[in-house]
């Protein structure tokens, strides 16, 4: 020996060797235990050792550090490195100092006393269940219900057929042991102290895993695979009356499923892999169990009572201790299926509790929790620390970040953040991490095993952070804080939001004023349009206007013409009846019938009537209106037109006949041909050209 410490709680003396490991004896001098290299000692050379504040010993080894948690209310039972393996365990027992383990390979006995393990002959194969009643170990093997007596087993007579569970009841009034199997169920009673078989049950052939009794005495059995059974049997246990089959616990669903039933506090309790339900005996029908869903939410496996208000409940995720208090039930312990790193299949999280020790069925061993340790011993009192935070930089590297920061320091992230906790846990206890994240509207809640968490897409904004631990009662054991900043990059800061605003605004009164000047212009091209189509609309009644004028003009002009030539007319006609009167009257003077006086009178008057000049002066003003300065314009083209001459253009463009002009100018016919070659000869016309058409276009 070269190294020794105490255990304050129990006054253990532990011992370190150069090449033996480690020992502990106890106040009398007797050996408690021994690790060395053949039970998971790494190193037999002990070099220092030390005991702390939770009655764990540490040992610095020449390879490594070994750490005994003997101050865990947690322990765990395994076989030895040379022992036989025990398999999957169904159930275990406590008599008489020993444990009985019922495994899928025999079963075992464990001495408290000398801390051995041997196997019980006759039990070899899958063996369901273990129990004591009344000082009988009696065991369910695939081969029929064993009897054990020391580290024998023997089958009960006319059993030597499966038995899956045995519980004892009272049914119609009688306490009998009832049994099921892979076939039937069956009755046991007791003789003079023990416990034999009775009958068989009639009426029900169907394997079935686990069952209950109520009240009434009606059986609610859970086939091994699909559904479960409400059965009624015989005032005399020997067949059945009446069973049901229900093959679903739920309106919703329609397929059969596996179930479990367990007894909670006198009520028969129901499940499937998604909610529990009981039994209404009022209104005879199947419900939801509120308060234990509410507890946990896809359903429970079994319920083993520690006493009338406390219960371990297990499912596949592992196993929940619920007290019921005040009407409700409150959860104060959960123990994760991975938690001995021994987990079993999901429907054998088997449980055994005897005088306060819980036994937890694993996959070859057996898991042990104290519960008579004051939970005021369990409670750690280390801090929980930030080992590590990392964040993402600007440019999208990992960035470590200091471990702590208050709400002045005011750390700086740019992208995700990670916070990796540290927690001291050697006591191997269920802790859970309680992550809460406040700020920039954001208020998130998680929890995890895991020391880690990591927040992604996180707003602009401050911070802050707080992290716990807590137990498996759920009580914080220690927190710690973390407040951080989020900062705005400046393309979304406030003066970047200014600018932003200027720059909007500067191109809102750009845009407006280059959108007014474009809508001005297009309602100027609008306009424009408009107005041309306006102009064009004037322009054409104008020159509708002007065609009606010109039409109007040439039918007045026409009518003057007609008037003109009907004035030359009557001038013709005129001098001729006047000619004609003068020669009337001189023939009445030459036969005597007027005087010469008369005549002179008459003829003076005419001649006053028919003043010539007068007479061309007005035709000429008229004819001179109607055909557009037509005298005025021949005699400045022509200066060399007569007065007369112009007289006789006149009368030739009213294309009058040669007759009416020789009468109408007092010329012979002869005369008159003479003076339009005059004429013709003046104006220069060719001959190919007719003179009175020349005169009649003639402008």
């Amino acid at each position: 020996m070269n190294r020794a410490t105490m255990i304050p709680s129990d006054s253990t003396i532990v011992l370190g060797t150069i090449r033996n490991g480690i020992y502990a004896i106890d106040k009398e001098g007797k050996e408690k235990w021994h690790y060395d290299m053949e039970n998971r000692l790494y190193n037999n050379s002990v070099l220092r050792l030390f005991c702390d504040r939770d009655n764990n010993v540490w040992a610095a080894l020449d390879i490594g550090v070994a750490l005994i948690h003997t101050g865990s209310p947690y322990s765990i039972l395994i076989p030895d490195r040379d022992s036989q393996s025990f398999g999957m365990v169904y159930g275990v027992n406590v008599f008489n100092n020993n444990l009985y383990i019922a495994t899928n390979q025999s079963a075992w006995l464990y001495s408290f006393i000398n801390k051995t393990v041997v196997p019980i002959q006759g039990t070899e194969g899958q063996n369901w269940h273990i129990s004591t009643f009344d000082s009988q170990i009696l065991l369910g093997n695939n081969f029929g219900t064993k009897i054990i007596t020391g580290t024998a087993a023997s089958n009960i007579p006319e059993t030597e057929t499966s038995s899956t569970c045995l519980r004892k009841c009272i049914i119609n009034g009688q306490e009998v042991l009832l049994e099921s199997s892979y076939y039937n169920l069956r009755v046991y009673r007791k003789h003079n102290g023990k416990w034999s078989f009775s009958n068989s049950i009639d009426g029900f052939w169907n394997p079935v895993r686990q069952f209950e009794v109520d009240y009434s005495g009606n059986i609610w059995a859970a086939h091994m695979s699909l559904g479960i059974y409400k059965i009624e049997l015989s005032r005399d246990l020997k067949k059945v009356e009446k069973y049901t089959y229900i093959k679903s616990l739920s309106d919703e669903e329609n397929n059969a499923s596996l179930m479990h039933v367990m007894k909670i506090r006198g009520r028969v309790v129901l499940s499937d892999s998604k909610r529990t339900y009981t039994y209404d005996d009022i209104n005879q029908r199947i419900i939801p169990f509120i308060q234990l869903n509410s507890i946990l939410k896809n359903g429970i496996n079994m319920a083993i009572p520690v006493d009338d208000n406390l219960y371990w409940l297990t499912d596949y995720r592992g196993y929940t201790l619920i007290r019921y208090d005040n009407d409700n039930f409150r959860m104060e312990r959960f123990i994760p299926s991975s938690f001995f790193g021994l987990e079993c299949n999901e429907n054998n999280n088997n449980v055994y509790v005897n005088n306060n020790i819980t036994y937890f069925c694993l996959n070859n061993g057996i898991g042990r929790l104290d519960m008579n340790l004051k939970k005021d011993t369990l409670l750690q009192k280390h801090s929980l620390l930030i080992r590590e935070v990392t964040s993402l930089s600007q440019n999208y590297q990992l960035h470590l970040m200091p471990v702590s920061a208050q709400k002045k320091d005011n750390e700086k992230i740019w992208g995700d953040i990670t916070f990796h906790l540290s927690y001291p846990n050697f006591n191997c206890e269920p802790f859970r991490f309680c992550y809460h994240l406040t700020g920039s509207s954001l208020d998130l809640m998680s929890e995890s095993a895991d020391p880690v968490v990591t927040f992604g897409s996180l707003g602009y904004g401050d911070y802050h952070f707080t992290a716990s631990v807590k137990n498996v009662d759920g009580k914080v054991l220690s927190s710690v804080e973390y407040y951080f900043n989020k900062p705005r990059p400046f393309y979304l800061s406030i003066y970047a939001w200014i600018i932003y605003v200027l720059l909007a605004s500067v191109i809102v009164y750009f845009y407006s004023r280059w959108h007014a000047a474009k809508m001005l212009r297009k309602r100027n091209r609008e306009f424009e349009k408009e107005k041309m189509k306006q102009d064009i609309k004037m322009l054409e009644q104008e020159h509708i206007i002007a065609q009606q004028r010109e039409q109007l003009l040439e039918a007045e002009l026409q009518v003057k013409s007609k008037e003109l030539a009907s004035l030359a007319l009557d001038a013709v006609v005129q001098r001729k009846a006047v000619e004609s009167l003068k020669e009337v009257m001189s023939e009445q003077e030459h036969k005597g019938i007027i005087n010469q006086h008369d005549i002179d009178t008459i003829l003076k008057q005419i001649n006053g009537n028919l003043n010539e000049e007068e007479f061309w002066d007005i035709y000429h003003k008229n004819f001179d209106m109607i055909h557009k300065n037509f005298f005025r314009n021949l005699r400045k083209q022509y200066p060399s037109l007569t007065a007369s001459d112009l007289r006789f253009c006149a009368l030739l463009r009213l294309n009058l006949s040669t007759k009416d002009i020789a009468q109408f100018t007092n010329l012979t016919i002869r005369g008159v041909e003479t003076a339009r070659y005059r004429i013709r000869k003046k104006l220069a016309i060719p001959g190919n050209i007719n003179l009175v058409d020349f005169l009649i276009d003639f402008t």
